[in-house]
């Protein structure tokens, strides 16, 4: 284990919800685009996750007006389990007030 057993003050938290904040942030800037979330440790762990990227089911994933992540879970050749998001921008309409 690399963390140390005594601290005097508690480091800040850089669990995963901060980075798929960044990460949420970082597909609306390249649409289209499908980027790595992270690997797990099982194919249901994988699953779970995509599915909640899916369903808009965190704060860093919520549902957007303005277009819609798409994520998939697999299986590589190495046996990782793998969770990849992309952003679909929603298509404007010719006309529509801006």
């Amino acid at each position: 284990m690399s963390a140390p057993a005594w601290l005097d003050t508690l480091p800040a938290d850089h669990g995963h919800l901060y980075l798929h904040a960044d990460i949420a942030e970082a597909v609306r800037a390249h649409p289209r685009r499908w980027r790595l979330v992270g690997e797990y440790d099982t194919r249901e762990g994988a699953r779970d996750v995509a599915a909640r990227i899916r369903r808009g089911g965190t704060r860093a994933w919520r549902h957007r007006p303005d277009g819609q992540y798409h994520a998939r879970f697999h299986t590589t050749d190495a046996g990782e389990h793998v969770v990849y998001v992309r952003w679909t921008p929603t298509p404007k309409t010719a006309g529509a007030p801006r």
